[in-house]
């Protein structure tokens, strides 16, 4: 079995960036605002709720929290929205 091990991570090498791919969605979407309107959109807790969901908590710093709630009555875990944070400030 150690022989074929550089010989097996080889192939998923090679084939796990077309399995990838294939099950990649790609959509180009052109909106008709700003990028300023845009980015406070996605940016803010008031600008998700207009368009996305119905609650969220959104600072747009880095560490800074990044949570959607699409269930924000549900118990923690079940709202629809991960607790994620902001790893950087392209702007």
């Amino acid at each position: 079995m150690n022989r074929f091990l550089p010989l097996l991570l080889g192939i998923l090498f090679v084939c796990l960036p077309v399995v990838a791919q294939e099950r990649a969605i790609n959509e180009k979407i052109t909106v008709k605002a700003g990028l300023d309107e845009v980015w406070n959109a996605w940016t803010t807790t008031a600008g998700i709720k207009t368009f996305f969901a119905p609650d969220a908590k959104i600072e747009a710093k880095v560490d800074g929290a990044f949570e959607v709630y699409m269930l924000p009555s549900a118990p923690i875990g079940l709202r629809g929205g991960g607790r994620y944070a902001v790893s950087g400030h392209p702007r």
